[in-house]
């Protein structure tokens, strides 16, 4: 998790960023909720069988 400056529509806006496996990044503030391409599924090894 990082945090994450980008601009949208000439504004600058700040987000905690999650990277996903292929390169892309969901982001999520109190506003929105976006993504980037490519966008895909995260896997979390965490030891767990299931």
């Amino acid at each position: 998790m990082k945090e994450i400056v980008f601009q949208l529509k000439q504004k600058e806006c700040f987000a905690l960023g999650f990277e996903n496996d292929r390169g892309g990044w969901e982001l999520r503030n109190k506003y929105q909720k976006l993504a980037t391409s490519p966008k895909t599924f995260t896997y979390h090894k965490n030891n767990s069988d299931k």
